[in-house]
């Protein structure tokens, strides 16, 4: 088979390391655990369930995010909150405004994409939200922006809330570690920003710059580029030592 061919291949592989299965069971409890806390109290008897407007699956999106990677900038309290709640009064006001299925669903979407984005709350489950807002125009129709309120805004602050908490319990944190956190060894060693000679603004401009803003915070940016320099001081001294050693 050509390199090229094997090349592309390998592309189509899993880009994400392999995670140890502590962890995946972590998350899924995670879960599962915010998303019964959420149906109690987002879901009412009050309310037709058959509308499948007050659990709605965008909820286990977000929930991928908030237990899965609660690192990931995509997955912090504003990004969720905001940026879910977004979505949906723009997709209220699309499905109450647009009457063609397709054209709505689409400019729901392309809206909340470009909203949230500008809001700095970009939260992938959001489109999803919008989404299904323009999908529903007979339960929008009923509901009206308080669709916005409850279950989107209502349900993303409980999952937040339920998230924080088992992060805390099960040894991750959450909401993301900022630049200017307190060492969490509790010791006098200075953070990662001020080890590397960058500031916030610094790496930030860094991550801008790249494109990776999305997918990165400037705190663990530091913290990662501070673990690759002190790896490399240890490899450096290693073979220092290993020279004298060997006499050469």
């Amino acid at each position: 088979m050509r390199p090229l061919m094997i090349s592309a291949l390998r592309a189509l592989g899993p880009s994400v390391a392999s995670t140890p299965l502590p962890e995946a069971v972590r998350a899924g409890i995670g879960a599962v655990a915010g998303l019964i806390i959420a149906g109690l109290f987002v879901l009412s008897p009050a309310v037709d369930s058959q509308l499948g407007l007050y659990l709605i699956a965008p909820f286990g999106a977000s929930s991928v995010l908030l237990f899965a990677v609660p690192n990931s900038p995509l997955a912090q309290p504003w990004a969720a909150i905001v940026g879910n709640t977004v979505a949906a009064l723009i997709g209220v006001a699309v499905c109450l405004h647009v009457a063609d299925p397709a054209l709505r669903i689409a400019v729901a979407v392309g809206l909340a994409i470009t909203a949230t984005i500008l809001c700095r709350a970009l939260h992938p489950p959001a489109g999803a939200v919008a989404m299904t807002a323009a999908m529903s125009p007979d339960a929008i129709a009923d509901l009206g922006y308080r669709f916005a309120v409850t279950p989107v805004a209502a349900g993303t602050v409980l999952l937040v809330v339920v998230a924080a908490v088992y992060a805390q319990l099960t040894g991750r944190r959450y909401p993301m570690r900022q630049v200017d956190d307190r060492n969490a060894h509790r010791t006098a060693d200075p953070d990662p920003a001020a080890r590397i000679g960058l500031s916030e603004d610094q790496l930030t401009d860094l991550l801008e710059r790249y494109r990776q803003n999305f997918n990165l915070g400037a705190g663990d940016l530091a913290r990662l580029v501070n673990s690759a320099v002190s790896v490399n001081q240890w490899s450096s001294a290693f073979a220092t030592c290993l020279s004298l050693w060997l006499g050469t």
